[in-house]
Parts: structure tokens; sequence; C-alpha cells
């Protein structure tokens, strides 16, 4: 699945550019991004409050693990 797909499906696709200007094209390469990688990517707490962001950050590294188990 391509990050532009992915982002899509969570209506997040405003930060595909800054993601494949970094080189993630797929979303198997952000298995292990933090939100220090993202904040340092451009990509700035998402207009949420801290514990909603843990929650999403847990949220996509499950969707993430999941899609990269699925492809195995």
């Amino acid at each position: 699945m391509s990050v532009q797909e992915w982002l899509s499906m969570l209506c997040l696709d405003m930060y595909a550019n800054n993601l494949l200007k970094e080189g993630f094209t797929s979303v198997e390469q952000m298995t292990d991004i933090t939100w220090e990688d993202l904040e340092d990517i451009g990509i700035h707490k998402l207009g949420i409050t801290s514990h909603s962001q843990k929650s999403f950050h847990k949220l996509v590294v499950v969707q993430l693990h999941y899609i990269s188990d699925a492809r195995r």
C-alpha cells in the first residue's frame, strides 16, 4: 500500500507530500517512524492533544504492523 493511499484512508492525505519528499513511498517504510520524525519533516501535532496524539500514534503503529504482517 502506498503512503498516499494509506493517508487518504485516514483523511490525512494533506501530509503525503511531506512524507514522499523524505522518501517514504510505502506504508511498510513507516513502521518505525516516531512523532519526532514526523515533526522533523513538517507534520506538527495534527491539531490534537498530547493524549490523543499518543492514542493516534498507537493506532498508526498497529495499522502499519497489520499491513506489514499481512504482506508476509
